[in-house]
Parts: C-alpha cells; structure tokens; sequence
C-alpha cells in the first residue's frame, strides 16, 4: 500500500494557543489536537512539525485511496476550515488522496471561543 505525508497547517490570528515550547508542544496538548480516524477506526494523531508568525503545522502518514477522516479539535478556539465554515467535532473532515501531489496541505484556522 503507497502512502504519503499529509500536513495540515493551522493559522491561529488571534493567539490562542499558548507559545510552543523550545523544541515543541506536547504530543498531545489539549489546546490543539489533529486526529486522524483511519477505516480501521482506530484514531491517530498528527504530530507538531513547526510554528512560524501565522501558527503551527502538524504532519501524518497517510495511506493512499483510502477513505479517512480528520479532525481538528481545540479546547480554546472555535477551528474553521479553509472557506471559513464552522468545523464541527462530530464530522470529520473526509480526506482521500490518490496521489501524493493530489494531497496538498490542509488549512484550518482558529478564533476564541
């Protein structure tokens, strides 16, 4: 099975999330969480790559030609996705490439709550 790297990056305008540590945030830091929800249903989460001045970036390996679903959860920020709807933890966002350069990065962005 091929697979590729998939990144999501995440703009956080109004400084929600808390400054990342010196080499970076918790695996799994309340603040912000990008979880991957395979067709085995197991879940998996994304893991910080960088921050820069509009927020951070989290990368995942990803199968290819395989329905998956992505959530972005955060326990401080309203998360809006890139054409600035809402997006709700009880739908995952549907991610199914069938190629690496199909994937591109997905773009998510937070505001206070």
């Amino acid at each position: 099975m091929k697979g590729a790297l998939l990144s999501v990056h995440v703009a956080d305008p109004g400084g929600v999330l808390p400054a990342a540590a010196a080499k970076a945030p918790a695996p799994l830091e309340p603040e912000l969480q990008i979880i991957l929800k395979g067709p085995d249903g197991r879940y998996r989460h994304a893991r910080y790559v960088s921050s820069d001045a509009t927020g951070r970036t989290y990368q995942i390996a990803i199968p290819l030609n395989t329905a998956l679903g992505l959530k972005v959860l955060s326990s401080v920020a309203n998360v809006f996705d890139q054409n600035g709807s809402p997006v709700q933890e009880a739908n995952p966002v549907p991610v199914q490439p069938t190629s690496p350069t199909a994937l591109g990065t997905l773009s998510f962005s937070l505001q206070h709550k």
